[in-house]
């Protein structure tokens, strides 16, 4: 497949010229082609550009995606091509059979992306067909620290830069039609670009005057569920009826997983001590009561940070899952004496992923994980590995990221059957990390593709005093959450 790739001279960006290597990398043939500049197009307020060097002057410069660059553009005549890329910023004269220009919020040029910034949000993501007037959805991304623009705009961007190559090797060649998640937003009508840069002007002096919010205090609780309700209710999180796991102050615990041994129950939590800055696994145990706790106790540490402790049994053996994407890998650990030794048994996967979470089916052993690949955020890109067994060998799905959704990508607990149906918790990280948590039924899992509905969204009942609740986990007649606000008690 040959493409040309659209750029205004003299405005190329670093993001353009990593789109042109993962085009060339995904195996097609790209030219890079020069458009001249549209002078009658606005500047970017000089508002935005003021919060844009502060931006940059209090969290560093470093390299961004936005940055100018300067890009040689491929000498020689325009040859016939099966796609143009147009990156201009608008819609420029239509030269293939297809003429992809990428839309944020709806919208055309750098202008819509910058708003929704403002907004503390990231915008949607679709690639508009200019020759034949339809749209392709890409998905929502996630922005991991939206007060820092440039580092937000850049993992938008990461996400754009994946979803056009995937739009163009897997929907152009009829490998698969891609699905708009069912978290994206109806298509925004587009506005035009004098209107866009008036509402910039508008949002950067609000940005500019906005105070800094403290962080979220994390707190971990449970109650009694009955046997015969599988599937969680919203119940309520201001956390009258649960019990909570206290903490000293020195700490915090989130991340609970519930499970059964030799008649005792028990959740592992990462523990997250404000002396070190680096999470550890501990564990609790609930007394026969539901009510009742021991004081969590550290089982697992290492030298990076370590969370999300699934806690599973597969061939008479208890084995644990934590998160380590700090270490750059995935590793396994097996109970050598349960619950507080534990033994490293293999690596899984060989690369930095965030919250794995196992699933095993008739067909094998099912990984699903976030990644941050390509400068992105971990909260939004679902990947899917598929091994024979728990021991591997362990391979990607062809279709990774299989879904870009902030609303529904990231795991937020072990999957569960309720009802017939296989069922998966997921994060909604549409209004921030921790904000909302998802029960999706999963409608397709195969090596052909990935598909799932959401069906209930829980979040914190209103003046509850809580901002949000991450992960869920249900087991021997108990079920566990963790959420965040104000420590309970007031301290």
């Amino acid at each position: 497949m040959m493409a040309d790739v659209l750029i205004t001279k003299d405005r190329a960006q670093r993001w353009h010229s990593k789109l042109v290597r993962a085009l060339r990398d995904a195996g097609l043939d790209c030219a890079v082609r020069p458009a001249e500049p549209d002078d009658d197009r606005p500047p970017l307020p000089q508002g935005l550009a003021l919060l844009l060097w502060l931006d940059q002057t209090l969290h560093g410069a470093g390299e961004h995606a936005l940055d100018r660059i300067r890009l040689d553009f491929d000498a020689g005549p325009s040859r016939a091509c099966d796609v143009t890329i147009d990156l201009t910023g608008g819609v420029g004269s239509v030269r293939t059979a297809r003429h992809l220009v990428p839309l944020f919020d709806g919208a055309v040029g750098e202008a819509a992306l910058w708003s929704a910034l403002l907004d503390g949000r990231a915008p949607r993501l679709d690639l508009f067909d200019a020759a034949n007037n339809q749209v392709t959805p890409i998905g929502l991304p996630a922005t991991e620290a939206p007060h820092q623009l440039m580092f937000a705009a850049d993992q938008v961007i990461a996400r754009l830069i994946q979803g056009i190559v995937r739009v163009v090797r897997h929907e152009l060649d009829g490998t698969r039609a891609l699905e708009t998640p069912p978290s994206m937003p109806s298509l925004a009508p587009r506005q035009p670009i004098s209107a866009l840069a008036n509402i910039l002007t508008l949002k950067s002096k609000r940005v500019l005057a906005r105070r800094l919010r403290r962080e979220p205090q994390w707190s971990v609780a449970w109650r009694p569920r009955a046997a015969n309700h599988p599937l969680p209710d919203i119940g309520s999180l201001d956390l009258s009826g649960w019990t909570v796991l206290p903490d000293d102050g020195q700490r915090y615990y989130a991340d609970p997983f519930i499970f059964s041994h030799s008649g005792r129950r028990f959740i592992f939590v990462e523990e997250y001590p404000y002396a070190t800055g680096r999470g550890l696994v501990s564990v609790a145990e609930i007394g026969a009561d539901g009510r009742g706790h021991t004081v969590p106790q550290p089982v697992l540490a290492a030298p990076f940070h370590l969370s999300y402790p699934q806690v599973f049994a597969h061939g008479g053996q208890v084995y644990m899952l934590p998160e380590a994407a700090a270490s750059g890998r995935l590793t396994l650990y097996r109970a050598e004496r349960f619950p507080d030794r534990w033994v490293a048994v293999c690596d899984l996967l060989s690369e930095p992923v965030h919250d794995a979470t196992l699933l095993e089916t008739p067909d094998g052993c099912w990984l699903f994980a976030t990644t941050d690949a390509e400068g992105g955020s971990s909260w939004d890109a679902l990947n899917l590995y598929h091994a024979p067994g728990l021991m591997g060998p362990w391979r990607a799905h062809d279709m990774n990221p299989v879904l870009i959704d902030a609303g529904s990508a990231r795991p937020a607990g072990a999957m569960f059957r309720a009802g017939g149906d296989l069922w998966r918790p997921v994060q909604d990280c549409r209004a921030g990390y921790g904000a909302g948590l998802g029960f999706a039924r999963i409608d397709q899992l195969d090596q052909r593709g990935f598909g799932q509905t959401v069906v209930r969204t829980v979040l914190p009942p209103a003046r509850s005093g809580f901002c949000g609740v991450h992960t869920w986990s249900g087991a021997a007649n108990l079920e566990t959450v963790d959420v965040f606000g104000p420590r309970p008690g007031g301290g």
